[in-house]
């Protein structure tokens, strides 16, 4: 689909939010246990989403509607930040999606990257924007988060499982070095 031919989102006062956004939707069992973990894309300033997933999509979020976003408060205006946006899908229109080193989030760095924005700028990669989504995205329905937060339970009994298990494991094998 062609960027500059887009309007704006269909309802606004619903959308509102998604201006100048970076946007989070978990992927399935994965993100419950690693909640740090979802597929990421970006808007423009009329609240399109952008995501990298192979193609660009436009406006089709490749796991589903969003469930967090960071609302960016950018230092530029609205044609520079969209500019950076649809540089960015052109660019990344030529790669081939990686899971590892060239993915959603690096799709969203190269924008940020572009305008400047922020402390990370120009340095923004996956790690940083996985964090700071993790850390300070907000919830677009407070039943996400609820539903997250299960999620985020299951990691945390999957690590506390872990932790005795090791524990165990470790107290085992000290009794047995010191009883031989």
């Amino acid at each position: 689909m062609n960027d500059q031919n887009l309007g704006a989102p269909q309802q606004p006062e619903q959308l509102e939010w998604r201006c100048y956004s970076i946007v989070w939707a978990p992927l399935g069992p994965l993100s419950w246990l690693f909640p740090y973990i979802g597929h990421m894309g970006i808007c423009d300033s009329r609240g399109n989403i952008y995501d990298f997933g192979g193609p660009v999509n436009t406006n089709d979020f490749m796991f589903g509607p969003p469930v967090r976003y960071i609302t960016c408060r950018p230092n530029c205006d609205a044609t520079t930040w969209d500019t950076a946006v649809r540089a960015a899908n052109c660019e990344f229109r030529r790669h081939t999606h990686n899971i590892v080193f060239d993915n959603c989030h690096h799709h969203v760095a190269h924008v940020l990257n572009a305008v400047g924005y922020g402390r990370f700028a120009p340095r923004y990669e996956s790690v940083i924007l996985a964090t700071w989504m993790f850390l300070c995205g907000e919830f677009v329905d407070k039943k996400y988060g609820r539903c997250l937060f299960v999620g985020q339970c299951v990691f945390f009994a999957f690590l506390g499982m872990l932790l005795i298990i090791g524990a165990i494991s470790a107290t085992a094998y000290l009794v047995t070095m010191i009883g031989s």
